[in-house]
């Protein structure tokens, strides 16, 4: 049975039982990524390991990479909310307990690039606006503009990573204004980590700029 104050309160956005935050207890813990490989996605996973032994032998571009959420039920409904559904302002409801904690002392947190046409149709950038969102958390500024994009008519969607790291390569690229910079320490951020050629991408070209660069991304893909 309900208490008053619990009628009271807005539906959690994964089980629709009332919660004060974006997700029941409950919820926030079934979402938090956990016995999964951070870096392919397969589960399962034992807990106390964040890759599985193939990823783990392998070099990134990256020194650490961290995800807080499965890309998945209320999580999934929350970014296509926000990046897709014209729905930005849900981005205040992002709070710190729903990320990892950043002993790191960064420079600055760089957004990836998003596609130019969809940047037009959406009328804003979700991923730069999911950084500003997380500059105000973390108290940590934003880098803007450190990337520019060429506009490309192909969906990314049904591509595999290898030949979404080729398309990428060739519209990706470090802006004027940032190619003769050095910085000590960078996050590159990204809202889903799905293949992975996004982040790959985008990693290799901040390594030409920065001697330390970590990556958060806010949900993460599964694979079977």
């Amino acid at each position: 049975m309900m208490t008053t104050l619990q009628k009271l309160l807005p539906p959690c956005q994964n089980c629709d039982e009332p919660s004060r935050d974006l997700f029941c207890e409950k919820c926030l813990s079934e979402l938090r990524f956990h016995k999964a490989c951070i870096t392919c996605g397969k589960a399962p996973l034992s807990r106390s390991l964040r890759e599985c032994l193939p990823c783990a032998t392998l070099k990134k571009p990256w020194d650490h990479l961290d995800v807080s959420f499965f890309y998945e039920g209320g999580i999934r409904e929350f970014i296509f909310d926000f990046k897709d559904r014209g729905k930005p302002e849900r981005l205040r409801e992002l709070e710190l307990n729903h990320l990892p904690k950043m002993d790191m002392k960064y420079d600055f947190i760089v957004p990836v690039t998003s596609d130019p046409s969809q940047t037009e149709r959406r009328m804003y950038d979700s991923t730069t606006l999911l950084a500003k969102r997380l500059s105000d958390l973390w108290k940590i500024p934003v880098l803007p503009h450190a990337f520019e994009r060429k506009k490309f008519l192909l969906s990314q969607k049904n591509l595999d990573a290898e030949t979404r790291k080729k398309f990428l390569k060739k519209v990706v690229s470090l802006s004027p204004s940032v190619k003769s910079r050095e910085f000590n320490h960078l996050l590159l951020i990204d809202d889903v980590l799905t293949t992975g050629a996004t982040l790959e991408v985008h990693s290799k070209l901040l390594r030409k700029i920065t001697d330390k660069l970590d990556v958060f991304c806010l949900g993460r893909a599964l694979k079977a």
